[in-house]
């Protein structure tokens, strides 16, 4: 889920600090919850007056955004790679060692995917055969 933006926050903050207007009345005319604008008025206070969403929890990624495009261009000059060849890649060119699921992600973040390669073994089963087999 996104976060609000800050310009919407800073509208509902105002509504019930200088319009005068109950969190509930206010909540219903810009369609957030009352909780959210209890939230708000409570972060403006706190903070005294930053609204600016938090960011996300959980840990950083271990691979940068910045490293992305070599990444994306180590697997563009290198097709036939597989997750393990990158990640030896990124321990060696960038001194990045990670695992093979943070690979994984990371590669899905680009939207590469990893199909098999046509290079492999021919099937037994002859073309058109039904699949299943015979009884």
């Amino acid at each position: 889920m996104r976060a609000y933006s800050l310009d919407l926050r800073e509208r509902v903050v105002a509504a019930v600090l200088e319009g005068g207007k109950t969190q509930a009345v206010v909540a219903e005319r810009f369609a957030v919850s009352p909780d959210t604008v209890r939230r708000y008025v409570r972060q403006h206070r706190e903070r005294g007056g930053d609204l600016s969403p938090r960011s996300a929890p959980g840990a950083a990624r271990r691979v940068p955004d910045a490293l992305l495009p070599a990444v994306e261009r180590y697997v563009g000059e290198h097709p036939g790679a597989t997750i393990e060849q990158v990640r030896a890649w990124l321990k060696d060119a960038h001194g990045l060692s990670v695992s093979t699921a943070t690979t994984h992600r990371t590669l899905g973040r680009l939207s590469i995917t990893w199909k098999k390669s046509r290079c492999g073994r021919p099937s037994k089963m002859p073309p058109g055969a039904p699949l299943g087999g015979t009884r």
